[in-house]
């Protein structure tokens, strides 16, 4: 079974305030299960031990099959993945997706809503981020776009394209994320009213109309929306934006070439962009750091 990375196209952080957020699986990132000795094996091991122990703590995880998942370690089980780690793209998601998966009692999924289902595997994934929501796991765990809102989670159905005049892609920023959670450092903003009203009333809207254009296959609002989230996160998002890529953020407004925009949280990895002249693009930036989304 493989497990793909996972994606967040449009929302981050304006989700925090009711806003939308839209996420995909990625499957030219993944991972599945594996048995071996390799020292990469050994690492991811013993990793997963430490998250079996979490697990055997966790009441509300008591229906996942935890001794076999211990005796399978003990026989050399580990999680293959080329998923990049701390970049942005769900490495720990598809970990959990997959213990749930492979641990979780039958009879118990069965029965569980989305809703239940995000939870469970949000306790999971605290195990490695402190908090989770569960969202990105849930991404992977369906292998379904999803999009987030204030309501709930709701699968959505995506069209095959059928133009090729914008790109959207990946861009490594060759810095890796902070270690120190950037969300808490939005929330604290959004003490400050005027913040708040920029986000509600601006990047709120700005994202809404991004996914909707997406869903909808309308490249030119797409490619307009993108221009004014890229001005708006350039300027109110300074800490999630690592310095390696700012001059190339300010080059993509300048020229109209591209525009980039925080995946995710931020801070480092993955950056995500649109154009519509991907062979310029590969001229700009090192082709190694780009990745086509579609």
């Amino acid at each position: 079974m493989i497990y793909p990375s996972k994606i967040l196209l449009f929302g981050e952080y304006s989700v925090v305030l009711g806003g939308k957020a839209l996420a995909i699986p990625y499957p030219r990132f993944s991972g599945h299960w594996q048995f071996g000795e390799s020292a990469s094996a050994k690492n991811s091991n013993q990793a997963l031990r430490k998250l079996a122990e979490y697990i055997s703590s966790q009441p509300t995880l008591a229906h996942l099959d935890t001794a076999s998942f211990q005796k399978e370690l003990n026989k050399g089980l580990y999680f293959q993945s080329n998923i990049p780690q701390a970049c942005g793209v769900g490495s720990s998601g598809a970990v959990v997706a997959a213990i749930y998966e492979r641990y979780a009692d039958k009879s118990v999924r069965k029965k569980q809503s989305l809703t239940e289902l995000q939870q469970q595997l949000a306790v999971l994934e605290s195990h490695f981020h402190g908090q989770s929501s569960g969202f990105d796991p849930l991404v992977v765990y369906l292998r379904q776009p999803l999009i987030k809102s204030p309501n709930g989670v709701e699968i959505c159905h995506l069209t095959e394209k059928k133009s090729n005049s914008t790109v959207l892609f990946l861009v490594h920023t060759q810095q890796p994320r902070p270690k120190h959670p950037l969300v808490p450092i939005f929330l604290e903003k959004c003490k400050n009213e005027h913040f708040k009203k920029l986000i509600t009333n601006d990047l709120v809207k700005i994202n809404k109309i991004c996914i909707d254009a997406f869903l909808n296959q309308n490249s030119d609002i797409l490619w307009k929306q993108m221009r004014h989230l890229s001005v708006f996160q350039q300027k109110h998002f300074q800490p999630m934006i690592p310095l390696s890529i700012r001059q190339l953020w300010q080059y993509g407004l300048d020229s109209g070439a591209y525009y980039l925009k925080v995946c995710g949280s931020g801070g480092g990895g993955f950056m995500m962009g649109i154009t519509q002249n991907w062979q310029q693009l590969q001229s700009i930036f090192p082709k190694n750091n780009l990745v086509k989304i579609q």
